[in-house]
């Protein structure tokens, strides 16, 4: 009878990007997920959860993603 054993899930790491902040709740906390065990690294909001893009995917750095702008009224 065979056997598996887990890996112990990665945890988040909290990081902050140079004047960005999520396009959904504004909050500039994102949670750097490992991904493909350790070779890649979604970002995601610390907040909302919102997926924010890739840093690194396949052990390569990526540039990271300014995240999409949610278009707002100036207008009261």
């Amino acid at each position: 009878m065979a056997t598996t054993t887990e890996r112990p899930k990665a945890q988040p790491k909290r990081i902050y990007l140079d004047g960005q902040s999520c396009s959904r709740c504004e909050s500039p906390a994102f949670n750097a997920i490992p991904v493909q065990d350790g070779r890649g690294t979604r970002l995601d909001c610390a907040r909302c959860g919102l997926a924010h893009g890739f840093s690194k995917w396949n052990g390569h750095d990526l540039e990271i993603p300014k995240p999409a702008g949610i278009a707002r009224s100036t207008e009261d």
